[in-house]
């Protein structure tokens, strides 16, 4: 699969920052000299590199919203990320952004959190972060390779996050109502 061959290695450089900074700044120059001043961008799992992203999209002027991808299984090993380590670097990640850059309307660099492929991410790890969320609010970006599987996968992964958070609510608004 070219994703293995090409993507995946691709995306694993990313872990030296010098390389992300030279291969993030081209891209920005480029988005810029095409005309964009507004964009969605994937980083990777890394979190320094995303960062560095967001950086740089901020100096640029690019109004931005950066991803820090996540996965947790079906990736080569130097790739893959150990799910508490993902949960707690995108946290992270969403905070540095925030601190840095506010989180209102008129902000130029939003975090955005991207389960690397549907595929690629542990119901545990989907449960972090939608318990993230749950604190933060962020956007949250899916990419779906392998559609139908993937939808079915997400849609079921998603009713069950979407029915714990229900039953959570439900018990605090009862403790609450008792007090």
């Amino acid at each position: 699969m070219r994703i293995y061959s090409y993507t995946y290695p691709a995306e694993g450089a990313f872990s030296d920052i010098t390389h992300a900074r030279k291969v993030y700044s081209a891209l920005v120059k480029r988005l810029l000299r095409n005309g964009t001043t507004s964009a969605v961008l994937y980083g990777s799992n890394h979190l320094e590199a995303t960062k560095e992203l967001a950086d740089i999209c901020s100096d640029a002027g690019i109004r931005a919203f950066v991803g820090k991808t996540c996965a947790d299984i079906n990736t080569p090993d130097y790739y893959v990320e150990e799910t508490g380590k993902s949960i707690s670097q995108t946290e992270l990640f969403i905070q540095y952004v925030r601190e840095k850059w506010g989180n209102d309307k008129d902000t130029m660099v939003y975090p955005v959190v991207t389960p690397r492929f549907v595929r690629s991410s542990h119901s545990f790890l989907v449960e972090g972060l939608n318990f993230v969320h749950s604190f933060y609010r962020f956007t949250i970006s899916l990419i779906i390779l392998d559609l139908r599987d993937s939808i079915t996968n997400l849609t079921i992964k998603l009713r069950k996050s979407l029915d714990d958070m229900s039953n959570r609510s439900q018990l605090v608004q009862k403790n609450f109502s008792r007090g």
